[in-house]
């Protein structure tokens, strides 16, 4: 089967190289979402748009600010020549990520994303395990979030070079689990190709595994795979419900997210929730479960506060 690429154009998001002029060791990031880039990446994922507030941006966009940074090299020290290759050979795939975020972010506000710590490299049964932090400040120089993010890069020789051993061991741990378990069924998504290469916007083939079936095959995926952001946006769909029953959006919120496995292009995804009774609406543990019953991501909630609308637009800003 030939490659699928996309059939609809987003707008576009702002994500350029900054170079910071404090003196600070660069490159960093600036980036910028049009509430219209918001509302066709939501669209072609088909979440409902309506769920999230037309005025802020949702968490899952420092994501994809991350994401495609790196990918069309942003964040090299040396500069990328035109034609040159800057994403793994394979592709590359999430591992997970810790978020933390101390107030809404409007969508058009820039944002200065600041790598911390450099990146920790080590081996993996796909390829290697990249481990980067990453400080996010607004205009005024102030911290309004925290990324920790693990990242897979994928080579071809990697993809099956884990023992039968490793394999079972796998399977046997990740039957242990049932990701059901204390929790109550929100929702269901049938993601579909289209979805999945219309989200990922990938009109040059620059990470193959989600649009290139024998590029995934290569990979060791049955078939071209979902970006992880999409999982998250179904999430975080329902946590804009809830906050938009009472003219709210999430204030302040912490989360670690782990992608247990990959959703495949064709995958029926259904969306379970479990909390204790003591807490919010929203906070607790959220697991996205394939048509086998597995998880093909799990994102736990630790603490999370919600603004009034339109008080936080009066006094905040």
């Amino acid at each position: 089967m030939a490659p699928i690429y996309p059939n609809v154009t987003c707008t576009p998001f702002k994500i350029e190289r900054y170079e910071p002029k404090n003196g600070e060791e660069g490159p960093w990031l600036l980036s910028s979402v049009p509430p219209k880039a918001q509302f066709d990446f939501h669209t072609v994922n088909c979440v409902d748009p309506k769920s999230f507030q037309e005025k802020f941006i949702d968490p899952t966009w420092f994501t994809s600010f991350i994401s495609k940074g790196s990918l069309n090299g942003l964040l090299r020290k040396k500069k990328t020549k035109k034609g040159e290759r800057t994403s793994p050979k394979g592709g590359s795939v999430h591992k997970s990520e810790h978020v933390v975020i101390s107030r809404p972010i409007l969508c058009d506000e820039e944002l200065f994303i600041k790598p911390t710590g450099g990146t920790i490299v080590e081996t993996h049964r796909l390829g290697t395990l990249t481990t980067n932090s990453f400080e996010i400040y607004d205009s005024n120089n102030v911290k309004v979030a925290h990324v920790n993010r693990e990242g897979v890069n994928i080579t071809n020789e990697a993809s099956t070079s884990s023992s039968s051993n490793d394999t079972a061991n796998r399977k046997e741990k990740r039957a242990r689990t049932n990701p059901k378990h204390n929790k109550a069924f929100i929702s269901r998504k049938q993601l579909t190709p289209m979805m999945c290469v219309n989200f990922c916007q990938d009109f040059t083939g620059t990470n193959p595994i989600h649009h290139d079936p024998e590029k995934a095959t290569q990979a060791g995926y049955k078939a071209p795979i979902w970006a992880g952001t999409q999982g998250l946006n179904i999430i975080f769909e329902h946590i804009f419900q809830i906050a938009s029953a009472t003219n709210s959006t999430i204030d302040s919120i912490e989360y670690i997210v782990e992608f247990k496995r990959p959703a495949h292009w064709s995958d029926g995804l259904e969306l379970w929730f479990g909390q204790k009774k003591s807490e919010i609406a929203g906070i607790g543990d959220y697991s996205l479960v394939n048509n086998e019953g597995k998880a093909c991501l799990e994102m736990s909630v630790k603490s999370m506060t919600f603004a009034n609308i339109f008080n936080f637009a009066r006094n905040k800003l």
